[in-house]
């Protein structure tokens, strides 16, 4: 057939022969810009991505890449005839992908008698992706067709709008956010915790012992969220115990009041503890009876009825209330004015019974 198309075009001049570009090594008699332009595969592979539109072509024979000569392609149609010495015309720059059953190692399909070739005309938009800037090449169809024919890669983790499903328009931008997961374990030491207490009516009221406790030892699985690849997130998940830890017990001392048994709290603070007495026959604001074991609080931060334990003091139910008892303020009953006098006012750390 080249030699047919060489007498067609001598014949009428008025012809034009597109040359093409080859990856393959000149033969004997030709010359390069005349027969073919050859290229190096980087320069052949530069110039594709060069030009809006591609057509990518392999010989099923000698596998060599061909690229249709694209200045000839566009010379306008009037007063012009065109020779393209190939099987098909294609009368834009445009890409071209067939879906065969059989391909090459690399995955690109043969051209051969009988295949299907789906032409997508592409136009040049600007996307975000992974947080930068990109030119990508627009075609017909989906997001989800778009990204895969400019060979960008995403997971189901990763973050695209419009919707992949989507159709594309000439104002579609498509934005991709890399979303990436990691995970780590790790082994760390834990130091026991302070849980619950006994009561000991042989140990003086406002005593607190302590057993020692034992840490222990636990795998903790650590979760790491990426946004285009800056870590914005860390979780920790606890896995198993590899040495449980010994937990700290309390035993308070309850002489003056006579509790026993087990006993859990919901919280401590530091309470500014003062004292205060009047006589055997006081009542407090809750109508109940004043004595050694009640105390005085604000009830807007500690209800009536709480039962408190305090250092140094033992165990104090919340009856009463005064003028100047705010806030953490714990106002404790004496069972005489030289009992307030000795106590005077103390910082002290308060237990908050269940």
């Amino acid at each position: 057939k080249t030699t047919l198309k060489d007498l067609v075009i001598k014949d009428f001049p008025d012809i034009k022969y597109s040359i093409s570009a080859t990856t393959r090594k000149p033969r004997e008699g030709e010359v390069d810009g005349v027969h073919y332009f050859f290229k190096t595969k980087e320069e052949f592979e530069q110039r594709i991505r060069e030009i809006i539109g591609k057509l990518e072509q392999m010989d099923s024979s000698h596998k060599f890449a061909f690229q249709v000569g694209i200045d000839y392609l566009n010379l306008p149609q009037k007063g012009r005839i065109r020779a393209i010495d190939l099987e098909k015309e294609y009368n834009n720059a445009c890409a071209a992908r067939a879906t065969l059953s059989e391909s090459d190692d690399s995955g690109d399909a043969y051209v051969r008698n009988g295949m299907e070739i789906t032409v997508l005309k592409a136009g040049e938009a600007t996307a975000k992706i992974a947080g930068e800037k990109k030119n990508i090449n627009i075609y017909p169809g989906t997001v989800r067709e778009t990204l895969e024919l400019n060979d960008i890669a995403y997971d189901e983790d990763d973050l695209v709008k419009p919707a992949l499903d989507d159709k594309m328009t000439a104002d579609t931008k498509i934005k991709l956010t890399a979303v990436e997961i990691k995970y780590e374990e790790k082994t760390l030491p834990v130091k026991p915790k302070e849980k619950g207490a006994v009561f000991d009516k042989s140990l003086a009221s406002g005593t607190i012992t302590r057993t020692k406790g034992e840490p222990g030892k636990a795998v903790y699985t650590y979760k790491y969220k990426y946004i285009n690849g800056k870590k914005i997130k860390t979780s920790r998940k606890f896995k198993k115990w590899i040495k449980t830890p010994v937990d700290i017990r309390l035993t308070f001392g309850t002489s003056q009041t006579g509790e026993t048994g087990s006993v859990d709290y919901s919280e401590t603070f530091i309470g500014n503890c003062t004292a205060y007495y009047f006589g055997n026959n006081a009542h407090g604001a809750t109508g109940g009876h004043c004595h050694y074991g009640t105390c005085a609080v604000d009830p807007s931060v500690i209800p009536y009825g709480t039962k408190l334990y305090v250092e140094g003091y033992g165990t104090a139910v919340a009856n009463d209330c005064g003028g100047a008892v705010k806030g953490h303020i714990i106002d404790l009953y004496m069972r005489s004015t030289k009992e307030c006098f000795q106590w005077g006012r103390r910082n002290k750390k308060v237990y908050v019974l269940k």
